[in-house]
């Protein structure tokens, strides 16, 4: 009977261990991206990466939880456009990198990077979830297209909102 008890004891941690291993994997290949879109400054930069380059979102993207990614383009450009350093390829590209399978994306923009997004979803040929996109959120700031100062100073505060 000890025999029987240690054998059941065995299989019962061998299948708590897998469990535990599944779903460890499960949670790793799944995540959460916040996407910040800039809008238009003297200080934006182009591409799409882990850092707020310039300094652009300032200390504010400290109070949003999980990943952040940083989608920038050629601010000087307009944001309804293709082509190098532009806003609607490093959308796409970006948006196809992050928020897509497993992954789900929150956006949050800032004036004429609001614009951007809104043309891009407008323009996508379906919803975003047809398309395959998980966004779950999209927060627009100061938007290029209805936004006031108000909204621009109080920019800082409304990202404690978000996590």
């Amino acid at each position: 009977s000890l025999g029987i008890y240690l054998k059941r004891e065995k299989k019962m941690r061998t299948i708590l261990i897998t469990l535990a291993a599944l779903f460890v994997s499960a949670s790793l290949s799944e995540q959460t991206y916040t996407i910040f879109i800039h809008g238009k400054s003297g200080s934006n930069h182009n591409g799409i990466g882990t850092t707020d380059v310039n300094n652009y979102w300032g200390s504010s993207v400290n109070t949003v939880s999980g990943s952040r990614i940083f989608i920038g383009y050629d601010g000087t450009t307009d944001p309804r456009t293709y082509g190098s350093a532009r806003a609607q390829t490093n959308i796409t590209t970006g948006l196809t990198t992050y928020c897509k399978g497993a992954n789900s994306c929150k956006i949050v923009c800032h004036s004429a990077g609001c614009y951007a997004i809104e043309f891009w979803l407008a323009n996508l040929g379906g919803t975003a979830s047809s398309r395959g996109f998980n966004l779950t959120r999209v927060t627009a700031l100061a938007a290029a297209s209805g936004g006031s100062e108000l909204a621009s100073a109080l920019n800082g505060i409304s990202f404690g909102l978000l996590s």
